[in-house]
């Protein structure tokens, strides 16, 4: 829970994201549209750049990872937690991941074929899931573990996040330290 905020605060922002969720279902015909045009329109909607969406650690609200869909603000987490639940919504299978220490995007199936998505990297160009990085499910989804995690470089990451989440450093100083890995 947050703290910032009043129980009632709370129950009005998760109330709001599910009156969210339920216009986008309803928002086009999910139940006969094609995997590629359901992944469109979850992008659409999650992505940065898109309904005003815009990234913020600072300004981020813990209340409920979904509030992204609500605030149009938010970190990693919330974008890839909102593309998860819109896109199950509909029907698609998809799964969030670690491609990098701390941080987390989103993995699709479409028409079959897995593909590799952040939707923190809003994207004007983005036509289709077929312009994305088709992926081998296995392959990316253990990428991190297998290829940039050392348990000594990991839990760096996770104490510099939580001194940025706690107030101890700021966005800048997060920044300009994770630019040297």
């Amino acid at each position: 829970i947050d703290p910032k905020y009043t129980k009632h605060q709370e129950r009005e922002l998760i109330d709001a994201v599910n009156a969210e969720i339920k216009a986008f279902v309803n928002s086009f015909d999910w139940q006969n549209s094609s995997e590629t045009l359901k992944a469109a329109k979850v992008w659409e909607r999650v992505a940065i750049g898109y309904h005003g969406n815009r990234y913020s650690l600072s300004e981020c609200n813990y209340t409920t990872k979904l509030s992204v869909l609500v605030t149009n603000v938010g970190a990693c987490e919330n974008f890839a937690e909102a593309f998860d639940v819109l896109a199950k919504c509909v029907g698609l299978e998809t799964v969030k991941y670690d491609p990098a220490p701390i941080h987390i995007a989103n993995l699709v199936k479409v028409e079959e074929q897995w593909y590799k998505l952040d939707p923190t990297k809003g994207n004007e160009n983005f036509q289709s899931i077929l312009n994305c990085n088709a992926v081998d499910f296995e392959t990316e989804y253990n990428r991190f573990a297998k290829e940039v995690y050392d348990e000594a470089n990991g839990e760096e990451w996770y104490i510099m996040g939580q001194k940025f989440k706690n107030g101890e450093i700021t966005e800048a100083e997060y920044d300009a330290w994770a630019a040297t890995y």
